[in-house]
């Protein structure tokens, strides 16, 4: 909350959880955020090495927690969508709606990888875990980047005064994506489209106004 994320729906994943909510954080935010899962692991696994250490009594009862941290914070540190290895990428990358398209990419090509590594499990010892986690990839890359898609580019662009903003305007047709439109707003520029159908034009629209039609 203390760096501008507003919670509506927390849902728990075999491989932790997911937050939605309201946000506009900026860059540094997004890192940390997304950062706090697996640096949380291992902390615990820190901990949990320390109490090893002075009690070597209790590691028989607390193997299993001990590598149940090791492996989310692994699995989460992922670069694929909707990880938080991809997240942290994510927040390096300034075209975030294409570095999402490719997070979106690994993360079905995960979520694959985890289904065959239940179907070979089958000639062994069938392993479910593999399956239930295959399953939720696949929905968080697939649905769940939409929701994410939306949000980068609805957001509303601060513009950087100290390097500087150039005002420009834009003619493009009626007819073209609006995403397209979209992409011409950036920090460093100040947008009014002029909107043109078969070379005449019609009208002119702000910034504010392009992102309210896409909304």
């Amino acid at each position: 909350r203390s760096r501008g994320y507003s919670l509506k729906e927390l849902v728990l994943l075999p491989y932790g959880a997911v937050l939605y909510g309201v946000e506009n954080i900026d860059r540094k935010s997004a890192l940390m955020m997304a950062a706090a899962g697996p640096l949380m692991n291992l902390f615990l696994i820190v901990c949990l090495l320390a109490l090893w250490w002075v009690a070597p009594s209790v590691r028989e009862k607390t193997t299993t927690f001990f590598y149940a941290n090791l492996s989310l914070a692994l699995f989460n540190l992922i670069p694929a969508f909707p990880l938080d290895g991809g997240r942290v990428i994510l927040s390096f990358c300034k075209n975030k709606p294409r570095a999402l398209k490719a997070l979106r990419i690994i993360g079905i090509a995960v979520s694959l990888l985890l289904f065959a590594g239940f179907v070979i499990s089958l000639f062994f010892e069938a392993n479910f875990a593999f399956v239930v986690m295959a399953v939720f990839m696949f929905v968080g890359a697939v649905l769940g980047t939409d929701k994410e898609m939306y949000r980068h580019v609805t957001l509303k662009s601060g513009k950087d005064y100290i390097t500087g903003v150039e005002v420009k305007t834009v003619q493009i047709d009626i007819t073209a994506p609006l995403i397209r439109a979209l992409k011409k707003i950036t920090e460093n520029s100040t947008v009014t489209f002029e909107i043109f159908k078969g070379g005449r034009k019609l009208g002119v629209l702000s910034e504010l106004d392009m992102k309210k039609l896409f909304e």
